[in-house]
């Protein structure tokens, strides 16, 4: 899995501006940190939350001079469709150049379910990869700036000072700027499927810095209009217990964006295809949007997850020792299922005893296992005890 791509597409799921109280705990914190906690694909495909996409941000006048970042134009060749082997659906690759901040091996291939491929255009996906080009590219300018570093206390909830960097939210549309930024963005609801406006107002330091092509620009020059992400700069003192004091909480970064806003319309009829996790000869679904969703049907797995979990392997979420296999079902035994990948064809066989099942699986639908293995494991041969998440996946 990519893990650029994965989390590009993953944030174009449009969060609501993250709140913090008074009284936030350590879970609270995880979720508005500068490193949120990862989740396996299956937990990203199945998150409620609507979406769009969520980023960073940089803005200032400050008389403190930073080194320009090397921004690229990318350019984008669409290579052709083809007929998808796992939905209904029509696949569209396109190879390019000039964004190292995607990191997929200047390819990137997508489905488009094919009840929506008359208002799906090859337009319409070429403007959203230009967009999460520089959304990837905001990215690394963020991570570029030495003065932008968090220090939390996810170990010590008594630790007196929170200080926080976040990445506060999906591109969005200025309305208006001075001492406070007011944005819009369009975010599609998923219940309705039609877009709704989410608003947001935040303070602006007076130190506040802003970036275009990654070079350092007035902020007098970010305009009613203009698309923007931006970083806002959190901190919290303790007082006792669990209760905090916000003394600080306002926008210290902008990077004005020259590409298209994502259009959150496609979100419901696209999805991202790239090299299964650990196994990358196969082909995975991987970034969803709501134009999938995938049940469990592995009665090990509950809300804490399996808890026959092997303990003997030293893993990561999308680094060593984890893996995924998808793929379409082919045999049903009762000690386990047989499915072959969409790319290669290679057969995997997953250990869930029949009993085990529910719902019951069936030949024919596609599967998808997240899986820990240690390295001189049969990859193809999935233990009970090695199953992370298992489930079913189809289109809405």
């Amino acid at each position: 899995m990519n893990d650029n791509l994965d989390t590009m597409l993953r944030q174009t799921r449009p969060a609501p501006r993250r709140e913090l109280s008074k009284h936030f705990t350590t879970d609270t914190l995880t979720k508005v940190t500068a490193t949120p906690q990862k989740l396996t694909f299956f937990q990203r495909l199945l998150h409620p939350a609507p979406a769009l996409i969520a980023i960073f941000v940089i803005c200032t006048s400050s008389a403190a001079a930073y080194a320009a970042f090397n921004w690229q134009q990318i350019q984008l060749h669409f290579n052709g469709s083809t007929t998808s082997k796992m939905f209904d659906a029509k696949e569209l690759s396109f190879s390019y150049k000039d964004c190292d901040a995607l990191g997929l091996h200047n390819t990137a291939k997508f489905g488009v379910l094919n009840d929506a491929v008359q208002s799906v255009s090859q337009q319409d996906l070429e403007d959203n990869i230009k967009t999460l080009c520089d959304i990837a590219q905001a990215k690394q300018l963020y991570q570029s700036q030495p003065d932008w570093k968090s220090t939390y206390p996810m170990q010590n909830p008594n630790q007196p000072v929170v200080d926080t960097y976040i990445f506060s939210g999906a591109p969005r549309t200025v309305k208006s700027i001075g001492t406070t930024l007011a944005t819009e963005q369009q975010a599609l609801d998923a219940a309705s499927n039609h877009t709704v406006p989410v608003s947001t107002n935040d303070a602006v330091s007076p130190n506040a810095r802003a970036y275009n092509n990654g070079k350092q620009i007035p902020i007098s020059t970010i305009a009613p209009g203009d698309q923007i992400v931006y970083v806002s700069h959190l901190v919290q003192k303790h007082k006792t217990g669990q209760q905090y004091d916000t003394t600080t909480d306002e926008v210290v970064g902008i990077i004005k964006l020259d590409s298209k806003p994502l259009n959150p319309m496609l979100q419901n009829k696209i999805f991202a295809i790239t090299p299964c996790a650990g196994n990358p000869d196969a082909t995975c679904v991987n970034a969803p949007s709501v134009a999938l969703r995938g049940t469990s049907f592995n009665s090990d797995e509950g809300e804490g997850g399996n808890t026959k979990i092997r303990k003997d392997v030293q893993w990561q979420l999308d680094g060593p020792g984890f893996y995924v296999a998808q793929g379409r079902i082919t045999t049903l035994d009762a000690d386990g299922i047989t499915f072959k990948n969409f790319n290669n064809q290679s057969t995997f066989y997953v250990h869930v005893p029949q009993s085990n099942r529910n719902p019951q699986p069936k030949i024919g639908q596609v599967i998808a296992i997240d899986y820990v293995q240690a390295q001189t494991d049969d990859h193809k041969n999935i233990q009970s005890h090695d199953i992370l998440g298992s489930f079913i996946i189809q289109p809405y």
